[in-house]
C-alpha cells in the first residue's frame, strides 16, 4: 500500500493500493475541527494505518505533493504539535506563536529531512524508514496538483493544468499527459505571477480571510458590473505566450522603496505589489461589488487565454485542471463555454488536500509503474459513525419510519419549510457535500436564504447549490458539456428560464446555479427524497448545502452536529434510517 500525506493547506491523508487505487482518502479537519487546518494530519494517519493492517497489508511509500515545505522546516515540525498550532494566513505566510521561532533555531545547521523522518517513525513506528523499509518520495506540487486531474479524469491523453497560490516557487504549470508516456513540460508559472495571491488579495481587501472566503468573492462577483478597475487590472495582467505575466516587482529593494515612496505621500497610487494593485482598483469604482467582479472577470479572460493557446500549441483539446484557482466554479463555466476544450474534467479535491492523491500518481508515473487509480466518486472518507445510543439525546424525539414512509416524511417536512440533515455513509473527499453529510431544504422560495443563513450564522452572499437526478437536469438546466462535474458540484450553468422561479433559492443572480447531479441508483436514499419531494410539488429539486455552521469544517459524524439540533439551528437529521428532532 502507499500512503500520500498533505500537510500544508488543508492537510490530508490518501491511501492507495500498490496500483494507486484510493482505499481511503480524508481531510484532517473533519476530524481535528480546525477549518482548513495545516496541523501534520495524525488522526487520519492512524485510520489510513488501521486499514491498512485489516487488509494485513504493509504501507511501503510514503508520498508528499512538495519538495519543499511551506513555512520551512519550522513549520513543518510545529504542525506536527497541537498547542504549538501555526496559522496559515493566506498570501501572507505562517503565523508563529510569539517566541517559538527560537526553539527551532538550530535547525538549518542541522539534517532537516532527517528530524523529519525521526518525527514520523516516534509517531508512527510502523512508517519507520530504517525499520520498516518505507520508501519517502517528495514530488513537485504542481506536478501533484497536475497529476490528481489526469488519472482521476480517465482520459488517455491530456493538457493537465494546475494554479494554485504558490508551491514550490510556483504558482502553475501546464503539461500533456499521455498514459504510454512520459510528461511534457510545455510551461512553469512563476510564483509572482499567482491567480490565487489575486483572488487572495481581493479577499483580503474585502475583510474576508485569504485561502479560506475566495467563494465569497464569487458570489459577489455575480452583484457587480464593469468599470475602471476592470481596465487598471488589465493593464498590469496579461498572458504572454500562454504564460500569465504580472506587472508586479519581483525585487525587494523596489518593494522598499515603493513602501517609502508611498509613506511619503508622494504617490498614494504607487503599485509595487499586487495588494497594491488591489487598493488602487478599488478606487476605481464607487460600487463595492465591482472589484470583485473585475477581479473574476480578469480571471476568466486569461485563463480562457492559457488555455487557448496551448491547445493550439499542442493540438490536445481535453483539459484536466486542479490547484486552488479551479475551486472557483463560474471560472469553470466560462472555461466550457469560450475555451476550444473539446472535454473539461476539474479533480473534485482540486485543493492542496488533493496533492496527497496526486502525489502518489506522479511517483508511479515518474517511475514508469503501472497505474489503476478507477476514479469514480469521492465517497472515500471515514465510515465508523458512533450509533446514536451512545449518545445523550436528552430532549431529543426519535422517528421510526420504513421505506417509502420515511421518504415521504421527509418530503412533507421540507415542503413545511423544515432543514433536514442528512448523515449516512462515507465522508466526501473534497469542500463539496455531495449528499453524505448534507443538509437539505426546499429550493422554491429565495426568502428561505436569509433564514438558513441566519440559523447557521452564515454570510454568505450566493445561494445555496441545488442537487437532482441526471434524467431531470436537462429540463431545469442549460448545458451541453459533459456532466461529470455536475457530478462533483465543480462549475456553474445556466438554469432554463421558465425554472428560474421554480428554484429561486437556488439561483445566482446572474441565472446560473452550481448542480451536483446523481445517477439512478448511485445513492437510493436522495433519488428517493427527491421522487417523493416532486410528487407533492412537481419540483425535482432540493437545495444541497454542507452540514456545518459558518466556520466550522463539516460534520464527520452524528455527534458533532447534536448541538445544532438541540439549538435548532436546523430541525431535523436523517441517520441510521431514523429522523432525529427536538421535542
Amino acid at each position: 500500500m502507499r500512503l500520500g500525506i498533505n500537510f500544508t493547506h488543508d492537510s490530508s491523508v490518501v491511501l492507495t493500493n500498490n496500483h494507486g487505487e484510493i482505499i481511503f482518502a480524508q481531510q484532517e479537519e473533519r476530524i481535528n475541527r480546525r477549518k482548513n487546518t495545516t496541523l501534520f494530519p495524525k488522526n487520519s494517519i492512524r485510520t489510513a494505518l488501521e486499514i491498512s493492517k485489516q487488509n494485513k497489508e504493509q504501507i511501503e511509500s510514503l508520498h508528499f505533493g512538495s519538495k519543499t515545505p511551506y513555512g520551512g522546516i519550522e513549520r513543518v515540525l510545529l504542525s506536527f504539535e497541537d498547542e504549538n498550532f501555526a496559522a496559515f494566513d493566506g498570501q501572507y505566510g505562517y503565523v508563529f506563536p510569539p517566541g517559538i521561532r527560537n526553539k527551532f533555531s538550530h535547525l538549518k545547521e542541522n539534517n532537516n529531512e532527517g528530524i523529519f523522518k525521526d518525527k514520523i517513525a516516534r509517531l508512527f513506528p510502523e512508517l519507520d524508514e530504517s525499520k520498516q523499509n518505507v520508501r519517502y518520495f517528495y514530488e513537485n506540487h504542481q506536478d501533484s496538483h497536475a497529476s490528481s486531474a489526469f488519472f482521476a479524469s480517465g482520459f488517455d491523453e491530456a493538457l493537465s493544468i494546475s494554479l494554485d497560490g504558490h508551491g514550490d516557487g510556483e504558482s502553475g504549470s501546464v503539461s500533456i499527459y499521455k498514459t504510454d508516456s512520459k510528461i511534457q513540460n510545455l510551461a512553469r508559472f512563476k510564483e509572482i505571477n499567482s491567480f490565487g495571491h489575486l483572488y487572495a488579495a481581493v479577499t483580503d481587501r474585502y475583510n474576508f480571510k485569504p485561502l479560506k472566503h475566495e467563494g465569497k468573492i464569487t458570489g459577489l462577483a455575480a452583484f457587480g458590473s464593469s468599470s475602471p478597475a476592470l481596465e487598471l487590472l488589465l493593464n498590469y495582467l496579461e498572458v504572454k505566450n500562454g504564460v500569465p505575466h504580472f506587472h508586479i516587482s519581483e525585487k525587494k529593494l523596489k518593494i522598499l522603496v515603493g513602501k517609502i515612496i508611498k509613506r511619503s505621500g508622494i504617490s498614494r497610487n504607487c503599485i509595487i505589489t499586487l495588494k497594491d494593485l488591489i487598493d488602487v482598483a478599488e478606487t476605481k469604482t464607487n460600487n463595492y461589488p465591482d472589484l470583485a467582479y473585475a477581479v473574476q472577470e480578469v480571471l476568466n479572460n486569461l485563463v480562457v487565454e492559457i488555455i487557448n493557446y496551448w491547445i493550439r500549441e499542442s493540438g490536445v483539446s481535453k483539459i484536466a485542471a486542479a490547484g486552488g484557482v479551479f475551486a472557483n466554479v463560474k471560472l469553470n463555466q466560462i472555461i466550457w463555454e469560450k475555451s476550444h476544450v473539446t472535454d473539461f474534467f476539474v479533480f473534485p479535491a482540486m485543493g492542496d488536500s488533493g496533492i496527497a492523491a496526486g502525489s502518489i500518481w506522479n511517483t508511479l508515473y515518474r517511475l514508469g509503474e503501472e497505474i489503476k487509480p478507477n476514479f469514480k466518486n469521492v465517497y472515500l472518507g471515514n465510515s465508523i459513525i458512533e450509533p446514536a445510543d451512545n449518545l445523550n439525546l436528552t430532549g431529543i424525539e426519535i422517528e421510526e419510519l420504513e421505506g417509502d414512509l420515511l421518504y415521504k416524511r421527509i418530503a412533507q417536512l421540507l415542503t413545511q419549510g423544515k432543514l433536514v440533515g442528512v448523515i449516512k455513509g462515507r465522508m466526501e473527499f473534497g469542500p463539496r457535500a455531495l449528499c453524505n453529510r448534507t443538509l437539505l431544504i426546499d429550493p422554491r422560495h429565495s426568502k428561505i436564504n436569509i433564514e438558513v443563513n441566519k440559523r447557521l450564522n452564515r454570510t454568505e452572499f450566493m445561494p445555496f447549490a441545488p442537487v437532482c437526478m441526471e434524467r431531470d437536469f436537462d429540463r431545469i438546466f442549460s448545458s451541453n458539456q459533459s456532466l461529470r462535474n455536475f457530478q462533483f458540484m465543480t462549475q456553474t450553468c445556466f438554469v432554463k428560464p421558465d425554472w428560474m422561479s421554480k428554484i429561486s433559492a437556488a439561483v445566482h443572480s446572474d441565472g446560473t446555479a452550481r448542480p451536483q447531479v446523481i445517477s439512478t441508483d448511485s445513492d437510493p436514499i436522495i433519488e428517493n427524497i427527491l421522487t417523493e419531494f416532486e410528487k407533492l410539488t412537481g419540483c425535482p429539486v432540493l437545495i444541497n448545502t454542507s452540514l456545518n455552521v459558518h466556520e466550522e469544517p463539516i460534520v464527520n459524524n452524528f455527534r458533532e452536529i447534536l448541538p445544532s439540533l438541540k439549538s435548532n439551528s436546523i430541525d431535523y437529521v436523517l441517520f441510521e434510517n431514523k429522523l432525529y428532532s427536538t421535542k
